[in-house]
């Protein structure tokens, strides 16, 4: 049975629609991914101090994204403070072997790199071990010493596991969103790109999207 003209014009119409759709998707669904759902703030204080405890900035934004959401004013309910959600008792430690005094959690300044410290100091303690590091971060030495010897998610606390697994997905999402800024040599790039990517008008993000001068 021959197909008809007007079958040929559906289909047609359809993968238009299809091709439209996929494009719309490419181009914008980075974008709210990173405007709504994976937001940076403060990205010129993560570079700096990412820089200075070679700690990964991505890592450092996955962090402050799973503790705090970026707001400078997070108080949990066991009394952690600021971006990186960090204790009195343990940011006064930090202070403390920083040489200096103990600071205020709530500014993003302290907060991140007393945080920043504070996860250089861990993954060095648990001999490179990021995970590690992070359910120490999370749940405290104790915790981590059980899951260094198990090497098993089913000995950490259901919290700890789920905070493990938040912040390695926000790091993959950030490096992916990110990279171009996070990855920079200085603030002082990392500030333009941020403001060239700005200052592009759709059509040049679109025609970048694929690769097309």
């Amino acid at each position: 049975m021959a197909v008809s003209k007007r079958f040929w014009l559906k289909l047609a119409g359809a993968i238009f629609i299809v091709v439209g759709i996929v494009i719309i998707l490419n181009f914008f669904f980075p974008k709210i991914f990173g405007d709504i759902v994976y937001p940076l703030k403060y990205e010129d204080l993560i570079i700096k101090y990412s820089r200075q405890y070679a700690v990964e900035p991505s890592l450092a934004a996955a962090i402050i994204y799973t503790e705090s959401h970026f707001n400078a004013d997070a108080t949990s309910h066991a009394g952690a403070q600021g971006l990186m959600q960090v204790m009195p008792a343990t940011g006064a430690g930090i202070a403390g072997r920083l040489g200096e005094p103990f600071g205020d959690l709530y500014d993003p300044d302290t907060s991140i790199r007393y945080g920043v410290s504070y996860i250089r100091s861990l993954i060095d303690a648990y001999n490179l071990d990021v995970d590690a590091a992070l359910a120490a971060y999370n749940g405290g030495s104790g915790v981590a010493d059980r899951y260094v010897i198990s090497r098993s998610d089913a000995d950490l606390p259901d919290e700890t596991a789920a905070y493990i697994k938040k912040v390695n997905s926000a790091k993959l999402a950030y490096e992916m969103i990110y990279g171009n800024i996070l990855n920079a040599q200085n603030v002082t790039d990392a500030l333009k790109i941020k403001q060239d990517e700005q200052n592009k008008t759709w059509l040049q993000k679109l025609l970048e999207r694929f690769n097309i001068k």
